[in-house]
């Protein structure tokens, strides 16, 4: 088992997950922290996030949330991304979109 937590580990790397408060992206939330990525939680319901949060937490990783209608281009468009990269403590490589955030917010999380 550690040859294969070796060759898929995301330790040193951060993944946004928008939608991550909800049932799906909130597993791929879990999967991504259980392999060792910080995540970063984008959705619209802080309560949700609580309990997302403490469950990331006990993984031992320490996750952040953004509360942000992903629904709403202007509630997209008010938030700078590029927070997204100064909020996280490592390399942003993963996004993970529901569906329902426009293509400019990965545009704009590259380096």
């Amino acid at each position: 088992m550690e040859y294969l937590n070796t060759l898929f580990t995301l330790e040193g790397k951060t993944a946004v997950v928008i939608g991550g408060t909800g049932e799906l992206c909130g597993a791929m939330a879990e999967g991504l922290a259980g392999a060792g990525a910080q995540v970063i939680l984008v959705g619209r319901n802080a309560e949700k996030a609580d309990a997302r949060i403490k469950k990331i937490k006990e993984m031992g990783e320490t996750p952040v949330f953004i509360e942000c209608d992903v629904s709403s281009k202007e509630s997209l468009l008010a938030y700078d991304p590029t927070h997204l990269v100064k909020d996280a403590a490592k390399p942003l490589p993963t996004l993970i979109d529901q569906g329902e955030a426009d293509s400019f917010l990965q545009e704009q999380l590259q380096p």
